[in-house]
């Protein structure tokens, strides 16, 4: 499952890893997927846009026979099911179906059935057809905004519907944006795989993610300041003022008084926000870098021509 606030890069992110898992090339130069066929169910744009996409990003040298946009968008409830179903059987090796946006494939819960039992009867589904092809599924979703169900600072509890959608997954992952210009955090949770996250920043020219190296977002800071926002950044929860107190006391050999001089100094930069009185979270930036993707986006949407043999229309 991969989750993100509109306007974050997630269709861009998954055109790029079907497109690595359809021709077997790596993923960000480093992450080798097995290669076989690609189903992309896109429900979030139209399919010309989809492919003047795949046209740049493939940059004319990746084969694509294996990639298979699709346009005949049909809810779960009105054979949608059963159109992967005949799509597997299909094609020589289906290994990835992504489906975006997860909400608008699937359908409405039946009356009377809380929305718990349709998310698991949702996964019910999804899991049969695993179960039968072999097939891996990447379903996207939207973010919802913080309120007294959505904790702030835990990106994994705002995935939309993530009172089923969590314990239905084998890995969560959430794509934020950051402080620094067009960087964003892949924030990643699984049932065999650590907590961890990763940054990737567009190419403008190529539309395709390429992993950071170093670190954008503590540019600039030295030491305890450094190890302070290191700190928040790996917690999916706020972190309260003692917490920070004690650990980064243990890490610098800071006195109190120094670490929250510190604190407030990050606030006030920008390094660092309050959600509430005594707790500390990563900013949100979102709104700076969902105009660097919306500039992108126009860039890889203008007039280029189609192959007619890069993709093959499910």
């Amino acid at each position: 499952m991969l989750g993100g606030d509109p306007k974050t890069g997630k269709s861009l992110l998954t055109t790029e890893i079907g497109i690595c898992v359809a021709s077997g090339e790596k993923f960000l130069g480093t992450y080798l997927p097995e290669q076989g066929d690609v189903l992309y169910m896109n429900y979030d744009d139209y399919t010309k846009r989809l492919v003047q996409r795949c046209d740049v990003i493939r940059c004319g040298d990746r084969d694509l026979k294996s990639f298979h946009l699709t346009s005949d968008l049909v809810q779960s409830n009105e054979g949608g099911y059963e159109f992967i179903r005949r799509w597997c059987e299909e094609v020589e090796k289906p290994k990835l179906v992504i489906i975006d946006i997860i909400d608008i494939f699937k359908s409405d819960p039946p009356r009377k059935t809380t929305e718990k039992k349709d998310w698991a009867m949702f996964f019910n589904e999804i899991k049969g057809i695993t179960d039968e092809y072999g097939v891996s599924f990447l379903l996207i979703a939207h973010k919802r905004k913080p309120n007294d169900k959505v904790p702030v600072g835990n990106p994994f509890h705002a995935i939309y519907g993530s009172v089923g959608i969590i314990g239905g997954t084998d890995t969560n992952m959430v794509l934020e944006s950051t402080q620094a210009d067009n960087v964003y955090n892949l924030k990643v949770q699984g049932n065999d795989i650590p907590e961890c996250y990763l940054q990737y920043t567009l190419e403008i020219q190529s539309g395709r993610w390429v992993e950071v190296q170093g670190d954008p977002l503590t540019e600039g800071l030295k030491n305890t300041k450094k190890k302070i926002v290191e700190f928040v950044r790996s917690s999916t929860e706020p972190v309260a003022t003692g917490v920070l107190l004690e650990q980064i006391g243990k890490l610098c050999g800071v006195k109190e008084r120094s670490i929250k001089k510190h604190l407030a100094e990050l606030v006030e930069n920008g390094y660092l926000e309050r959600p509430k009185k005594g707790f500390y979270t990563m900013p949100d930036a979102g709104l700076v870098n969902r105009r660097k993707l919306e500039e992108i986006q126009d860039l890889l949407d203008g007039e280029c021509p189609l192959t007619a043999d890069m993709c093959a229309t499910a």
